[in-house]
């Protein structure tokens, strides 16, 4: 199955991930109920049937999935860290990539409003909780999350716009290109609804160029 193969080659299975990096069951139940750890991106209700020598053999299921990356997370926030203390480790993060896309001329303009900023953030923390960018990015961090929202809302920005500058084409193709880079593979049957899927084939007709 391609849905499989997809998730254990991109992903830890809940107990894999606990024992890669040697947490507790019951610890990493804590982690998510007091909101420093994400909840899954993925949750296979798996039925089961083996054949083999022995005979047959049913087993029933729900198999959590959790990006590799999150291994980095988990390391960093389950000695004790408070819910505060990892909402702040996430600000300073996603701030950094914010400023850094800005330097680059790719920005929607939150550097510069600390008000639309702190929302900014704030919003991007809730869907980091529950699980949402582990599916949607490639790595579900906040470098990758910054990088992904900030070059959507700038490639819908541009892509309304009737007339584009020279600059303002290049702007876009950097924005597309940054959007690949920091997008996932995506799951079999998700990759035709991806955003990164529909925003790449409306530069392409915009532009009249290939982006492969």
């Amino acid at each position: 199955m391609e849905l499989l193969d997809y998730l254990y080659t991109y992903f830890f299975s809940e107990a894999r991930l606990i024992q890669h990096c040697d947490v507790e069951p019951q610890k990493f139940i804590e982690l998510q109920t007091i909101g420093v750890m994400p909840r899954p991106s993925y949750i296979l209700d798996a039925n089961l049937l083996c054949n083999s020598f022995f005979g047959e053999h049913e087993q029933h299921g729900k198999i959590s999935f959790y990006p590799k990356s999150y291994a980095e997370w988990l390391n960093k926030v389950k000695c004790n860290t408070t819910s505060e203390a990892a909402f702040t480790i996430f600000s300073e993060r996603l701030q950094k990539t914010i400023h850094e896309l800005a330097r680059n001329n790719i920005s929607m303009g939150y550097e510069d409003d600390i008000s639309k900023l702190n929302l900014f953030i704030a919003t991007q923390w809730q869907h980091f909780l529950e699980g949402t960018y582990g599916l949607c990015t490639r790595t579900g961090l906040p470098e990758d999350i910054a990088k992904k929202e900030i070059t959507i809302g700038l490639l819908n920005t541009r892509l309304t716009q009737v007339n584009l500058s020279d600059q303002e084409e290049k702007q876009l193709i950097t924005a597309m290109n940054l959007l690949a880079s920091c997008s996932p593979k995506f799951a079999p049957h998700e990759r035709s609804k991806s955003q990164k899927q529909r925003l790449a084939a409306q530069v392409e007709s915009k532009l009249h160029i290939s982006l492969e």
